[in-house]
Formats: structure tokens, C-alpha cells, sequence
């Protein structure tokens, strides 16, 4: 009888836990990354959110540098990928 409470339990446990989980930021700066990457990152993430339609984020994306700066381009896609992933869109 003991051994179905804890599979019963099991998943209840691992879907708490996940919902423990932080949520990344446009603030959470990739360690060891160049300026320009951890720029791009920032502008990306907060995108990200803004995308997943979570409140006080917005679009941010500097155009003219997305065009030319490859580690700026490479840490906004990164950026905006992990963090529209990881976003909790707002209550409605």
C-alpha cells in the first residue's frame, strides 16, 4: 500500500518542484560573454518577454548594430529564445 502513495506522489513532487524554477531576466547577464553579446542578450530577453505578452516588458532591439555586430546579433537571439521560452505570460 505504501509504495502507490509514493508513486502517487512522485509527480505531484516534480511538478512542484519545476514550478520553482526562476524565470531569466533582461537584468541575468551570460557570464564570461563580450560586451556586445551580453548588450544583444539584455535587449534580447527583455524582447523575449515582451513577445511571450508578459507585462512591462517591451520590444528592444537596436537595429542599426543588429545589422553589423555579429556577438550583439548571436546574444539577442540567444537571449530572446531563453527567455520567451521561459516566460509566464500575464493573468488575464
Amino acid at each position: 500500500m505504501k509504495q502507490h502513495h509514493v508513486i502517487a506522489i512522485t509527480p505531484l513532487l516534480a511538478m512542484l518542484l519545476g514550478a520553482c524554477q526562476t524565470v531569466p531576466d533582461a537584468s541575468d547577464k551570460p557570464q564570461g560573454k563580450s560586451r556586445a553579446y551580453t548588450e544583444g542578450y539584455s535587449d534580447g530577453c527583455q524582447s523575449g518577454h515582451f513577445a511571450a505578452g508578459e507585462a512591462g516588458y517591451k520590444l528592444a532591439k537596436d537595429v542599426t548594430r543588429f545589422n553589423y555586430d555579429t556577438q550583439y546579433v548571436t546574444g539577442w537571439n540567444e537571449g530572446f529564445g531563453v527567455c520567451k521560452g521561459a516566460a509566464r505570460p500575464a493573468a488575464q
